[in-house]
């Protein structure tokens, strides 16, 4: 199309000959199927070159995604620490799981789900990381401060 369009403006000069249009339109055709070639034609396994990626502006003010599981652990944290029914029920032993996974993959100590993993973590009568309490909280209770949650945090970080 490109060759065609190009052929037709060199046509409208009135000093141009009819090989030389020719001989144009040939060039120009033959450019246009050398950058298809180039771009057009990517192997099945490979994705597409994007010609015009260094064109289009960057999405730098994109937010990146966040993993799955550092969302839920966002949400967790901020229902545990509004009420401690949420810290006791979910909170609680999300950061059990957490700090178990830490300790075998980093340690290699495989912990129980009944033995004491705030003593094996190194928080020894840590309430979040201790077993479930006997006595039920309140919903209107207040959950664990924030700096209590940023303690254990930075400690299982840590690990």
């Amino acid at each position: 199309m490109l060759a065609t369009i190009a052929a037709a403006v060199l046509g409208t000069q009135e000093a141009t000959s009819a090989p030389l249009i020719l001989l144009a339109y040939v060039v120009c055709l033959s450019a246009c199927i050398v950058w298809w070639m180039l771009t057009g034609t990517a192997p099945a396994g490979e994705p597409r070159p994007d010609v015009m990626a260094a064109l289009t502006p960057s999405r730098a003010t994109a937010a990146p995604a966040r993993l799955p599981r550092v969302a839920e652990l966002e949400r967790l944290l901020a229902n545990g620490m509004g009420s401690a029914l949420d810290a006791d029920a979910r909170l609680r032993p999300a950061l059990r799981d957490l700090a178990r996974e830490l300790l075998a993959t980093h340690h290699g100590v495989e912990v129980g789900a009944d033995e004491d993993v705030a003593a094996l973590a190194g928080l020894p009568g840590e309430p979040l990381l201790g077993p479930r309490s006997e006595q039920r909280p309140s919903v209107t209770t207040p959950g664990p401060s924030a700096a209590d949650v940023a303690r254990v945090l930075a400690h299982l970080e840590s690990i």
